[in-house]
């Protein structure tokens, strides 16, 4: 994963903060290689901070809050598969 360092001014107190990639991430090479590009070195950057915290601060809001979704539809395909695998096979056929 590149590291991304960032710094940024809020009424004067500067902070710097670290790009986080959120937890179990297992990006392909293609994602990884777009972020040096998105994310110049000593390029400037939108950062998206808290205004009541602006220590917390991110380059990418959003990301890692849709998760839940992907583990959601997981449990879903797996309750499918359980029941078709379960009740699928018994329609009577010819006998």
């Amino acid at each position: 994963m590149p590291n991304i360092e960032f710094s940024y001014t809020v009424a004067g107190y500067h902070f710097r903060c670290e790009h986080i990639f959120p937890g179990g991430t297992a990006p392909s090479q293609e994602l990884i290689a777009s972020y040096p590009k998105k994310h110049p070195v000593g390029g400037k950057v939108k950062v998206h901070y808290d205004p009541a915290r602006p220590e917390r601060a991110t380059l990418e809001p959003g990301s890692g809050r849709d998760d839940w979704m992907i583990l959601a539809l997981g449990i879903i395909a797996t309750i499918f598969g359980a029941a078709f695998m379960l009740f699928g096979g018994q329609h009577g056929g010819p006998g």
